[in-house]
């Protein structure tokens, strides 16, 4: 019994450059590569305290001090990557009893690479789905 290939749009693109890339190598051409993830959206800078109302990558690029007693970063928007690069968000009044990132009722949010001082949770989810808290 034969088996029947069906493409569409994406998946043809994928398998011409695949196509490409295979018979490109085997002469021994050089192939560049450039990474192009469909849907990506460009990374947006983060240096202070703030609302993320709109999808996308946003990036810390330096520790971030808060001295007024609230959350330092709220997530409003689904599909988010927040990456701390390893800084520090601190709050510098003391101590208090809100996180330092909170998210709620969204989905599909990513938070990794901080370092959280002086706040009450470093990260609150409530009622957030596909979601991810790393390091």
């Amino acid at each position: 019994m034969g088996r029947e290939l069906i493409m569409y749009g994406s998946e043809k693109v994928i398998c011409f450059t695949l196509v490409t890339i295979m018979l490109l190598s085997a002469i021994g051409a050089p192939v560049p590569f450039s990474p192009v993830m469909e849907g990506s959206a460009s990374s947006h800078t983060v240096t202070s305290c703030t609302t993320i109302d709109s999808s996308g990558t946003y990036e810390v690029t330096s520790s971030i001090s808060n001295s007024s007693d609230s959350t330092c970063i709220e997530i409003t928007a689904s599909n988010v990557t927040l990456e701390g690069n390893n800084h520090e968000l601190n709050y510098s009044a003391g101590t208090t009893s809100y996180p330092a990132i909170s998210a709620s009722g969204v989905s599909n949010v990513t938070v990794r690479n901080f370092t959280v001082r002086y706040y009450g949770t470093a990260v609150r989810f409530y009622d957030v789905d596909d979601s991810e808290i790393s390091s």
